[in-house]
């Protein structure tokens, strides 16, 4: 760049006399110094003023009040007259030491006419910590979806060169930042809003919108020692440097966001305060978790100041020459996975400080302590068996998942074309597990599978917990702890260990996370009037073991009724999932009501069960029962369902991609022995009460011919074994007083080899979840096309004349996750299959214009192509060679395609699922402990 191009440096002060000698010193140091240096001090109260006043002049010195901004202190110094006529601005911190060559070096990289700096607009040094130096603290700066700043570098992180490429980010610091006075000035200078946090940030947010470039120089140094940030001073800007920072985050998001993505941000910030508060009051930050949700309600307060930001940078934007597209904006901002990832590291803080906590308050004994060393290596084994979920994943019964989870909401409301069948009823749920995954499929369905594992655990846990201690209540605590977490940890194996997991069974999978919550809830049923479900005990003048007002009958009935809704919540989802689980938990019920005398309240299991048939009657069970019946059972995922027997039932095994079947019966086995201890017969009998309800219904359900998939019995064989671990556990307690403490010990070691191996063995599963989700049988080129709709279908041959030959048709996407079950309800289209038969035997130009009726354009014959086949398509009239990437698989388009006559959606339409909506919010409420109930928490906590 000439010399002749004007630079004015900006440096701003308050209460910098500490680092100002310095500062000025590297400013007046630089190799191709400024024009002008302008100071703004903000009623410094330590003298700095007087040192800026000596060193610049009193003339370019401009004090202002002490609640003055950054921005504010710049916009007054670009009005001084000695820096109007600059070309350039290069804004500097009191607490910001520049390296000699800082500025030449930014203005080398500003007056490039090639390379990644051409063109530049905002220019920025590559930051390190002073006084240490080496340290790093950024090179250049973008911001998460969640608000926050992400600066790409490790805690720490020593500078040793390896971000010393110049290259386009959001947004540069303010600290060394080099901006063009033209473009400072038509994006209206740095936002009031932000009076010293996260300016930088949205300046570049507003300036990548507008069309103009940011780049970071990083052979450009400058030394920071983040004094606000640091608390290092005390402004009245700056007394709660967190609470600003995330407060300028929240802002910088909500008003640079596209209007696109504003709804979502609107809902999914305040959640993300709250998770995250949540998160550091377990980790005794009180402070921070108050400052978050502090920060947001400032935001949220004010929501007239973010709307007239949004129109401040629509209207420059609209006023841009050369508007940058959204999609080049969106590649400066930080990756969306990013915060998720910034989640776990914080649960994985949270986990430390619980090990911990734990540890301390072990003291003699090291039960707690090696308890935990357990479970941490449990976590760990399922983490590494479940590797292939952090990815996309298909296979076996489970389609590749679409790419937006919206696509679900619509194909539930509106349904698939030309097909007059519901949408299962499980797409709402997925749709809105999306929500909080910035709407992607994949991501959901890898989540669902993640989390089965540790949902079963927590829930096994809870559920084998509360059924010892009513069993048992005076068992050895040692003991009842350490066969509680057996009976967890085998259990959270099921999934895994049945093959649900890896042949993709989602809904056996899921049914089996839910199981142990619904039977936690269903424990609620039983309850004695003299009883708390909730475990609470009794208050009041009962509180002594007199029973008192609180402790009467009617507080009994209130808790039945309440667990009867939440039990009647759970199985609905879990129905949604898994349709035969209601037809299992009728069987459980009318067999518990024949021989459980306290399960003979009629009212509240009735509603329990009514409370599925409720939610999913207007857009599923009703639909179903008009149209066909067996179809109430359809399997979920792909055809066909597995077939089951009763061995595998037994043993839990859904597919053939389970652990051997001995791991199952050796659970059987150990649940037969548990009928030996008397003392606990009555528990165990349960236990086996429920076996047999599960095998009844199963046998029940299997003689139903139902529709594509067949009738679903994993759940059967889930909640058999589940059963079969609680049998077990009981069991256990029951041999306290039978059996020495060593011979106990010896024991539950033998015990723990079960989930050990079983979980060994899910470690060292080959992979089965890696199908590729575009159909390995058709170019790539015949998929893009099938994506352009209707008319661009693809009919995939494949086998031999010997043999048979099969075809499927390939439209859009292909299959997708919650296609199938609608596409086994289709009925039979016989003309197509005659067509197809003419075609590969006989072809003819009637048979040719039938398949184009249908929308095909193109005809794949797989590899390896059968030579008889592909003759006959070669010489069909209307058939044209198309090129394959395989050179075993033929391929030929039709010369006339048609696009078929458009057929209507049939699905429910968003009146019948708002009205599904609000009968779930009524349920959610009825869930929830009464009024009273919590008046008398309260009063009894204060007491």
């Amino acid at each position: 760049m000439s010399r002749a191009a004007r630079v004015a440096t900006i440096l701003v002060s308050h209460d910098g006399a500490r680092w100002l000698p310095a500062v000025l010193e590297g400013a007046a140091a630089q190799t191709r110094p400024a024009d002008v240096i302008v100071a703004v001090d903000t009623g410094s109260a330590d003298g700095s003023a007087d040192l800026l006043r000596d060193a610049l002049g009193a003339d370019r010195v401009i004090a202002v009040p002490p609640e003055t901004g950054f921005g504010d202190a710049v916009r007054r110094a670009l009005d001084h007259p000695e820096a109007a006529g600059a070309e350039w601005i290069w804004l500097l911190h009191d607490d910001a030491n520049p390296d000699p060559g800082a500025l030449a070096e930014l203005l080398a990289a500003a007056a490039a006419d090639s390379g990644p700096s051409a063109g530049a607009d905002i220019l920025g040094p590559k930051l390190r910590e002073w006084p240490s130096l080496r340290r790093l603290l950024e090179v250049g700066v973008t911001i998460s979806g969640t608000g926050r700043r992400e600066t790409g570098l490790e805690p720490g992180e020593y500078d040793q060169g390896q971000h010393d490429e110049i290259r386009e980010v959001l947004a540069v610091n303010t600290a060394g930042m080099l901006v063009r006075r033209s473009v400072l000035d038509s994006l209206g200078g740095l936002d009031p809003e932000l009076p010293v946090f996260g300016n930088d940030l949205d300046l570049g947010w507003r300036a990548a919108a507008a069309g103009h470039r940011c780049v970071v120089v990083p052979s450009a140094v400058v030394f920071h020692a983040e004094a606000a940030a640091r608390g290092l001073r005390a402004t009245p800007l700056t007394r709660r440097p967190r609470r600003g920072e995330r407060r300028a985050g929240i802002y910088t998001q909500l008003a640079n966001c596209s209007a696109r993505s504003l709804p979502f941000q609107v809902v999914w910030l305040p959640v993300l305060a709250l998770l995250r508060a949540l998160g550091l009051v377990l980790l005794r930050s009180v402070d921070r978790a108050l400052d978050e949700l502090s920060a947001l309600a400032s935001v949220y307060a004010r929501p007239g100041v973010v709307a007239a930001a949004r129109r401040d940078r629509r209207a420059h934007r609209e006023a841009a020459a050369d508007p940058a597209p959204a999609g080049h904006v969106r590649s400066l901002l930080a990756p969306r996975w990013l915060p998720y990832r910034r989640a776990l590291d914080t649960l994985g803080d949270a986990a430390s400080a619980v090990a911990d906590r734990a540890r301390e308050s072990a003291g003699e004994r090291r039960w707690p302590l090696l308890l935990a060393v357990v479970v941490g290596v449990f976590a760990v084994g399922v983490l590494i068996g479940a590797r292939e979920a952090f990815g996309p994943v298909a296979g076996g019964a489970l389609s590749p998942a679409p790419e937006a989870a919206g696509t679900w909401w619509r194909l539930y409301v509106d349904g698939m074309a030309g097909i007059a069948a519901p949408g299962p009823a499980y797409l709402p749920v997925l749709a809105l597990l999306g929500l909080p995954l910035a709407g992607s499929g994949a991501a959901v369905v890898g989540v669902v599978l993640l989390l089965a594992i540790p949902v079963a655990l927590v829930g096994a846990w809870r559920f084998l917990g509360r059924v010892v201690e009513r069993a048992r209540p005076a068992a050895d605590p040692p003991l009842r702890r350490w066969l509680v977490a057996w009976g967890a940890l085998t259990y959270a194996l099921v999934p895994a260990t049945s093959g649900a997991w890896a042949d993709g069974r989602l809904g056996t999978t899921v049914a089996a996370a839910l199981a142990p919550w619904l039977a936690c809830a269903a424990l609620g049923l039983g309850e004695e009037d003299c009883r708390d479900a909730d475990g609470l005990g009794a208050s009041g003048p009962g509180a002594s073991g007199v029973p008192g007002p609180d402790a009467d009958g009617s507080r009994a009935a209130e808790r039945r009724w309440r667990a009867a809704w939440r039990a009647g919540a759970l199985l609905a989802l879990m129905t949604a999932f898994a349709p035969s689980a209601w037809w299992l938990a009728v069987a459980i019920a009318v067999l518990a009501a024949v021989v459980c005398p306290a399960a003979r309240r009629p009212g509240p299991v009735l509603t329990a069960l009514a409370v599925p048939v409720a939610l999913l009657m207007p857009t599923w069970w009703l639909p179903h029962v008009l149209r066909d019946p067996a179809g109430i059972l359809l399997d979920t995922g792909r055809p066909p369902a597995p077939s089951m027997g009763g061995v595998d039932l037994l043993t839990a095994t859904v597919a053939a991609a389970g652990a051997p079947a001995w791991w199952g019966l050796a659970v059987l086995a150990l649940a037969v022995g548990a009928l030996a201890p008397a003392v606990v017969r009555r528990g165990v009998v349960g236990c086996w009460i429920v076996v047999a309800s599960c095998l009844a219904a199963a046998a029940g359900l299997s003689r139903v011919d139902a529709p594509g998939s067949g009738p679903g019995l994993g759940v059967a064989a889930v909640v058999v074994l589940g059963a079969a671990v609680a049998a077990v556990v009981l069991g256990g307690t029951g041999l306290a007083g039978l059996l020495s403490r060593r011979a106990i010990t010896a024991g539950l070691v033998a015990l723990f080899a079960l989930p050990a191996l079983g979980l060994g063995w899910f470690v060292a599963a080959p992979a089965s979840l890696d199908e590729p989700a575009d159909d390995p049988d058709i170019p790539a080129y015949l998929l893009q096309s099938a994506r352009l709709g209707p008319g661009h279908d693809v009919l995939v041959l494949s086998g031999t004349v010997a043999d048979g030959l099969g075809y499927r048709v390939h439209a859009g996407d292909g299959t997708r996750l919650g296609e199938d079950e609608i596409l086994a309800l289709a009925p039979p289209d016989p003309g197509f299959a005659v067509a197809i038969r003419a075609l590969v035997s006989e072809p003819s130009p009637a048979a040719v214009e039938e398949v184009a009726a249908r929308g095909v354009e193109y005809v794949v014959l797989a590899a390896p192509a059968d030579a008889a086949v592909a003759a006959t398509l070669d010489s069909a009239p209307g058939l044209e060679q198309a090129s394959t990437q395989d050179r075993d698989a033929r391929a030929w388009r039709l010369a006339s395609p048609r696009e078929p006559a458009t057929v209507a959606a049939s699905g429910p339409g968003g009146g019948l699922v708002a009205l599904q909506g609000v009968a779930a919010l009524v349920v959610l409420v009825m869930c929830g402990p009464a009024r009273r109930d919590r008046l008398r928490a309260a009063e009894g906590s204060g007491s």
